[in-house]
């Protein structure tokens, strides 16, 4: 859990903050993390009336409602970790924007952030932009994690998926935790020959032999790692289903892009359990550096621009 040293936490001054919050303060101690970021980020629109009547700090100025809230929210749900420095900074800009830029400045591991908007734009935004891993926290979720299941696909990208998941599982002192591997019948499966159902019951051993051979030549760190298969063609939603079903508290799945071209394709599995997830938290995980250079000029083109 080294990896993470320094978080950054996104606050929306709602409720969906507590289990953020309380999530954060467990990677930070899991993590021994050296510094942890809290920011604030509000861009200055024009407040409908119902709104105003029910949030009336929306309307007091932002440096001045906006730090009273946040310092009770972090007072009341993040305990802070030994030689673990935090700060509280206030953005009069979109969340977006303000946490893109967080990640380069101060050089951040891991954003962590909630779901306050209902289609989780802003956590998809960050697993696509930001240049490291982000840690989405459902407003349903229970701030911390006793069950954890990951999507494997076998590539080369996995192997730090699984490094990552065992670090977190290790740290928390977890027994186990659930490896799935996807498997579905391609289109051109009848030029085999093979009746369906012998040709599945191939690529069923196939896909649990692979997963086992791949999971024994890595090191989990002292964590079972159990390996699970399942036929399906579309396995965000699958893992969703799977980990209702099983009651997983965190999902972890991989963002692939090393490049400028990728670093921004989240790919649509890793999107579906980010949009889809419940109670469960997600750990979107990705190489540190990823993707940026290719954020830099993306911001100094939205700075220009401005």
């Amino acid at each position: 859990m080294y990896r993470f040293e320094r978080l950054l936490v996104n606050l929306s001054l709602t409720e969906t903050d507590i289990p953020t919050l309380k999530l954060a303060s467990l990677v930070a101690k899991l993590a021994r993390s050296k510094t942890v970021t809290f920011v604030y980020a509000r861009e200055s629109i024009e407040i409908p009336e119902p709104l105003k009547r029910e949030y009336p700090w929306l309307m007091a100025p932002l440096e001045e409602s906006a730090r009273i809230r946040s310092e009770q929210f972090i007072s009341d749900f993040f305990t802070e970790p030994e030689d673990c420095t935090t700060e509280l900074l206030l953005k009069d800009q979109s969340p977006a924007v303000a946490l893109l830029e967080l990640t380069l400045t101060h050089d951040i591991d891991l954003v962590v952030t909630g779901d306050f908007d209902l289609d989780r734009s802003l956590a998809i935004k960050l697993a696509r932009k930001a240049p490291c891993s982000v840690l989405l926290a459902p407003a349903k979720s229970s701030g911390t994690f006793s069950r954890v299941c990951l999507g494997l696909d076998l590539s080369k990208y996995s192997e730090y998926v699984l490094d990552c998941a065992t670090a977190f599982a290790s740290a928390h002192n977890l027994d186990n935790l659930t490896c799935v591997n996807f498997y579905s019948i391609p289109s051109g499966f009848h030029k085999t020959s093979l009746p369906r159902a012998k040709f599945q019951q191939e690529l069923r051993e196939l896909s649990y032999y692979q997963l086992t051979d791949f999971l024994r030549s890595h090191d989990t760190k002292g964590v079972e790692a159990i390996p699970k298969t399942i036929s399906s063609p579309v396995p965000g939603s699958t893992l969703l289903s799977l980990s209702e079903k099983e009651e997983y508290d965190l999902i972890v799945v991989g963002c692939r892009g090393k490049d400028a071209l990728t670093s921004t394709l989240l790919g649509s599995n890793a999107e579906d359990v980010l949009k889809g997830a419940k109670a469960s938290a997600v750990l979107a995980v990705k190489e540190k550096g990823t993707g940026k250079t290719f954020l830099e000029s993306l911001l100094q083109i939205a700075g220009a621009t401005t």
